[in-house]
């Protein structure tokens, strides 16, 4: 299953927005991995992260 993952991080002191589309076998799969991908790519920490909303995409 794909999800669409949207919300925000912040990120020297500055409110960044993000969309994030993963694979995943669950919604909570989901989550976990687009706040890897965020910490991975933006040196985010999860305390800094805010999910908005999470959708499951059709295929």
């Amino acid at each position: 299953m794909r999800f669409e993952i949207k919300g925000e991080f912040i990120r020297k002191g500055q409110v960044e927005k993000f969309t994030k589309i993963v694979e995943a076998s669950s919604k909570e799969r989901a989550v976990d991995k687009a706040l890897s991908l965020l910490g991975a790519e933006h040196k985010a920490k999860r305390r800094f992260i805010k999910l908005d909303s999470i959708n499951e995409l059709k295929e």
